[in-house]
């Protein structure tokens, strides 16, 4: 593996870190707050037909797919207006078409809709530490980074004077032990 092929993994590991703190901090937590704040403080509750569910996630086409999470949309009557369709601000487990539920929406704004049951305690809680476990994992990665960075100019000066002959004047008062001549 060349130099440079070296030099750039060390330099990738603390961006891809950068990067995903960026992202958890301005893109994630936010989303997550914004839409379970809303729905807490001022949350209506109301009964809903799902219209569409998109599903996502890893599955073999032959075997069948093994979905993990899904977008779905919602035709809802909001109080004193017209019915209303809006996609589900937290991903869900995918629904049948055509299922009634029960959904909490924002009547300030009515695409800000989630189902009760995913914003009770225990999956905000889960949402929340998946968001302390990307800020863990992007400080770790940020750190490692930075170590894997130091290291590789460390070693790749140690090997730059040993090739030209550069060597840091030795310790040793007697003869010099080491593989090139003494500066």
């Amino acid at each position: 593996m060349s130099r440079r092929k070296i030099r750039n993994l060390c330099y990738s590991l603390p961006g891809f870190g950068v990067l995903l703190l960026l992202a958890t901090i301005f893109l994630i937590i936010p989303s997550h707050t914004k839409v379970e704040t809303a729905l807490r403080d001022r949350g209506v509750e109301t009964r809903a037909v799902v219209t569409s569910c998109v599903e996502s996630g890893p599955g073999d086409p032959e075997t069948g797919p093994r979905v993990i999470t899904a977008r779905c949309k919602v035709r809802f009557t909001p109080e004193g207006r017209a019915a209303h369709e809006a996609e589900l601000a937290l991903s869900t487990k995918p629904l049948e078409q055509g299922r009634t539920l029960t959904v909490r929406y924002d009547p300030e704004h009515l695409d800000t809709v989630a189902r009760t049951g995913d914003i009770d305690y225990w999956h905000v809680l889960g949402r929340h530490a998946m968001d302390v476990v990307a800020l863990v994992g992007s400080v770790v990665m940020i750190g490692l980074g930075l170590v894997f960075v130091v290291g590789y100019h460390v070693v790749v000066r140690r090997f730059d004077r040993a090739r030209h002959g550069t060597a840091p004047p030795s310790p040793y008062p007697g003869p010099y032990p080491g593989p090139y001549p003494r500066p």
